[in-house]
């Protein structure tokens, strides 16, 4: 399974110091372009995660790819025709999944995840992938709901039928 990271994820997961298991036990590696890794690190003001990050680049959790050119114009295409423009990390993101021919990309925002609908590759966000962490057995149904509890607290925001449903799901496991 290939599986590109995006920058959302990729900080919530090391933020909740779920980098390395997600990703080893998970999906292997997860590769990331330049940007998204400069914007991981970027992130993290008070230093809190990016060891985590770092570590990950270093034992080939993550591996970093430039994207082709190519790439990143067809996905530049692509916002022309929805009349969209997304950052660049998101950019390179989609580019590298369309490069990679990935089954998976990593990603929170829905106007990213749509794209990568367009490219044909499944779009994960961080709460999808909690949820697989649960059903891996990675992490317990309880843990996963303080997690989402702190996420929320610090400012994650995702729908709230959403969040239902989660809590539904995981309440039942």
């Amino acid at each position: 399974m290939r599986v590109v990271g995006n920058t959302g994820p990729i900080v919530w997961l090391a933020s909740l110091g779920l980098l390395e298991p997600v990703i080893s036990k998970r999906y292997g590696n997860v590769y990331v372009p330049p940007e998204v890794y400069r914007r991981s690190i970027a992130c993290d003001k008070a230093n809190s995660y990016s060891r985590s990050i770092r570590r990950a680049l270093k034992n080939k959790l993550i591996i970093m790819r430039r994207p082709n050119k190519c790439s990143v114009e067809i996905v530049r295409h692509i916002e022309r025709e929805l009349g969209v423009e997304i950052g660049d990390d998101d950019r390179e993101a989609v580019a590298l999944a369309i490069d990679l021919k990935a089954d998976i990309l990593m990603v929170n925002d829905e106007l990213v995840a749509e794209i990568s609908r367009i490219i044909r590759v499944k779009p994960r966000g961080i709460l999808f992938i909690l949820l697989e962490a649960v059903r891996a057995g990675i992490i317990d149904a309880k843990h996963a709901e303080s997690l989402i509890l702190r996420m929320v607290r610090r400012g994650f925001s995702p729908p709230l039928e959403t969040l239902i449903s989660l809590y539904k799901v995981l309440v039942f496991q």
